[in-house]
């Protein structure tokens, strides 16, 4: 599993600006995606991941700066 990281993002916990880390999940979703086709599109629903952009330091959610 990865991170990516992006600036420019707000904390409203930490009441500063961060910048947000968010999991990529990368191995999984090429999984469900590949099994796609052999589980009728089922691996979908259950197998993809979304993740969310989250504060490094506290792991609440962020929004966009201004």
């Amino acid at each position: 599993m990865g991170t990516k990281v992006q600036g420019g993002m707000y904390c409203n916990s930490c009441a500063k600006p961060v910048a947000a880390q968010k999991g990529t999940s990368r191995m999984r979703n090429t999984f469900a995606l590949g099994a796609t086709v052999l589980s009728a599109g089922m691996t979908l629903g259950v197998g993809a991941k979304t993740n969310s952009w989250h504060c490094p330091f506290c792991g609440g959610p962020v929004v966009k700066t201004k």
